[in-house]
């Protein structure tokens, strides 16, 4: 996030505000679970590391340039708000570049 800003809500929180072009793509986690058989164990459990750690790195090479390409040439800006005084809050909203106050950045 590009702009760092801390203020306080009236109810005394505070938080720390991000508003920048870029957002990385979500992880997404697999629900694949191994059934391990006394024959395919080897092959439940090489097919498990394939969709937990090597199909996530693929989608990420492939979503991290679009999502940094679709950040550079699109009007709209991510806005993060995060306060960890009590409970740790995060809220995320996006608006467009005039909405946020960054008309002429």
């Amino acid at each position: 996030m590009a702009r760092k800003r801390a203020v306080r809500s009236p109810d005394g929180r505070t938080w720390k505000v991000d508003v920048g072009r870029f957002r990385p793509p979500r992880f997404r986690q697999s629900d694949y679970e191994p059934e391990a058989t006394d024959a395919l164990v080897v092959l439940e459990y090489a097919w498990a590391i394939v969709v937990w750690f090597v199909v996530p790195l693929l989608r990420a090479l492939v979503e991290l340039p679009i999502a940094f390409a679709s950040g550079l040439f699109s009007e709209r800006r991510w806005i993060e708000a995060r306060s960890d005084d009590l409970v740790a809050i995060t809220i995320l909203w996006s608006a467009d570049r005039v909405g946020c106050g960054a008309g002429s950045r």
